[in-house]
C-alpha cells in the first residue's frame, strides 16, 4: 500500500547574494516577495495528492537560517525536501540543501530559477537527488507517486527528468496560506513601496503578491482564471496584486490584455483596497485604454525589461511611460545594460530618454548563466561566494547600473519633487569612459 510522504519545500536564505544590479532571465525574489512559484509546486502536492506539505522560508527567520532550517526540517522529518535555487544565491541554495540532508531528510531536490536557466549546471550538485523545473508539478506529483509506492533515490530522479503529463483536472490554485502571506509586501521590482502602501506597518494594508498569468505549459491563462485567483487574493486580505507573466515566455499581447480587462469589467463591483499592477509591455501599453484602467483598481502599470542600447525599444518605453503617467498610473521600467551590439553611448542615450521622460527605472546589468565563460561559472559553482562577478560583464556598466539606481532612490524619497531634466541627469552621471 503507498504511503504517504511528508514534503517540505525551501526557499533559501538570501544572505550571501551577489550584488543585486546583476539581473538573470528569471530575477531574483525579494525578502519581502511572497514565494508564488514554490508555493505553486507546494500546492500542487497539497491539493493533488495525499501527502503532508510544508513550507519553510529562512529569509524571514530569526538568527542564523541554516540552524533554523535544521530545526525545521528535524521537526516535520520530511521524505523529500525540494530547495529552491537561484544562481545569485548559489551559497545560500546550497547551505539549505546541506542543512536539511544533514538533519536526515533522505531525498533533496533542486528547483527554480537555477534549474530552469541552467540544468546542465544543477546536474554537477552532488547535494541534489534530481531537478524540477519551477513548472513541474505534474512531474513532481508523479515521482512523489513512484516513491510512494516503493521506488528509491535513482527512481524518484528518473521520474522527474521524464515528460510528465499534465493531472486530469488541471493546474490546483495556489495555496497562499501555506506562508504568512499577509507578513509580505513587496513585488519585483520594488511594488509598492511602503510609502504608497502605508505609512506605517499594517498586514491589513501593505499585503501583495504575484498573480501568474501563464499555465504550467506556458500557455496564457483564461481570464476567468486570473479573475479567480484575483479573487482568492481579494479573500486573504490581499491588496496589493501584481499580475505578470512566467519570465522567459513571449510577451502577451493586446487580445490577451482586452479578455482579461473585459472580464475585470464584467466582475463589477469596484473593491475598495484592490490596487492592481499590470505587467504590459510598453507596444501593449501604448495601445491600451490606460484612462479606463483606474476604474478596474488599477493603479500601476510595470512596462518589463528594455534593452537600454534599442532606441526604438526605449523611445517606445518612453512614450508608454509617460501615457501612464498622464493617466494618473504609476509606470516603472526595468532597463538592462549590457546586451550584444550596443555601445555605452547608445546605452547612456536610452537611460537618458527613458528618466528624461520622467519615468522611474531601475537599472540592471544582464548575467547570462552558464555562458561567457562556463569554466568560471564551474568554479562558482564549487564554491559560491558573494563577490563572485558574472564573466562577460563591462564594469563602466555595472557602475552607471548602480549610479543610475542611487539617484532614482534618492528621487523615490522626494515624491513630490518632480523629474530633473536630462541635463540634471547627466550632471548626475558623468562620463564613466
Amino acid at each position: 500500500m503507498p504511503r504517504h510522504l511528508r514534503v517540505l519545500f525551501v526557499r533559501p536564505a538570501d544572505r550571501g547574494g551577489l550584488d543585486p544590479v546583476y539581473r538573470f532571465a528569471v530575477p531574483r525574489e525579494t525578502a519581502g516577495e511572497l514565494p508564488v512559484p514554490l508555493l505553486r509546486l507546494a500546492s500542487a502536492v497539497k491539493l493533488g495528492s495525499p501527502h503532508r506539505v510544508f513550507v519553510h522560508d529562512a529569509r524571514r527567520s530569526t538568527g542564523r537560517a541554516e540552524s533554523s532550517l535544521r530545526s525545521v526540517a528535524a521537526l516535520h522529518r520530511p521524505d523529500v525536501s525540494v530547495v529552491q535555487l537561484h544562481p545569485a544565491l548559489l551559497a545560500d541554495g546550497l547551505e539549505a540543501a546541506r542543512a536539511v540532508r544533514h538533519s536526515g531528510s533522505p531525498l533533496v531536490i533542486g528547483t527554480g530559477p537555477l534549474v530552469d536557466l541552467w540544468p546542465d549546471g544543477a546536474r554537477r550538485l552532488p547535494e541534489l537527488d534530481g531537478l524540477l523545473p519551477s513548472r513541474g508539478e505534474a512531474g513532481l506529483l508523479q515521482a512523489l507517486a513512484r516513491l510512494a509506492g516503493g521506488g528509491d533515490a535513482r527512481e524518484l530522479g528518473e521520474a522527474l527528468a521524464r515528460p510528465a503529463d499534465t493531472p486530469p483536472g488541471g493546474p490546483e490554485p495556489t495555496d497562499r496560506k501555506l506562508l504568512d502571506y499577509a507578513a509580505y509586501t513587496a513585488v519585483e521590482p520594488g511594488w509598492p513601496s511602503s510609502r504608497s502602501a502605508s505609512a506605517r506597518p499594517d498586514k491589513a494594508r501593505t499585503a501583495a503578491s504575484r498573480v501568474p498569468l501563464h499555465a504550467a505549459d506556458g500557455a496564457p491563462l483564461g481570464p476567468g482564471a486570473v479573475l479567480d485567483d484575483i479573487v482568492r487574493c481579494d479573500l486573504l486580505g490581499i491588496p496589493w496584486q501584481a499580475l505578470v507573466p512566467d519570465p522567459g515566455l513571449p510577451e502577451l499581447d493586446l487580445a490577451f490584455w482586452d479578455d482579461l480587462l473585459q472580464v475585470l469589467r464584467l466582475a463589477g463591483s469596484k473593491r475598495a483596497r484592490r490596487r492592481l499592477r499590470l505587467a504590459m509591455s510598453p507596444a501593449v501599453a501604448r495601445r491600451s485604454s490606460l484612462t479606463d484602467l483606474a476604474s478596474l483598481d488599477v493603479v500601476g502599470v510595470h512596462l518589463g525589461a528594455v534593452d537600454a542600447g534599442d532606441a526604438a525599444t526605449t523611445d517606445e518605453a518612453k512614450v508608454a511611460g509617460r501615457a501612464c503617467l498622464r493617466a494618473g498610473l504609476g509606470a516603472t521600467v526595468t532597463v538592462l545594460l549590457g546586451q550584444p551590439g550596443y555601445s555605452l553611448e547608445e546605452e547612456s542615450a536610452g537611460l537618458d530618454r527613458i528618466r528624461g521622460a520622467g519615468v522611474p527605472v531601475h537599472a540592471a546589468v544582464e548575467a547570462r548563466v552558464g555562458t561567457a565563460d562556463p569554466n568560471a561559472w564551474a568554479v562558482h559553482l564549487e564554491a559560491p561566494t558573494s563577490g563572485f562577478v558574472p564573466p562577460g560583464i563591462d564594469p563602466s556598466r555595472t557602475e552607471l547600473a548602480r549610479r543610475v539606481n542611487r539617484v532614482e532612490a534618492a528621487r523615490q524619497e522626494r515624491p513630490g519633487e518632480r523629474p530633473g531634466l536630462v541635463s540634471r541627469l547627466r550632471s548626475l552621471l558623468p562620463s564613466l569612459q
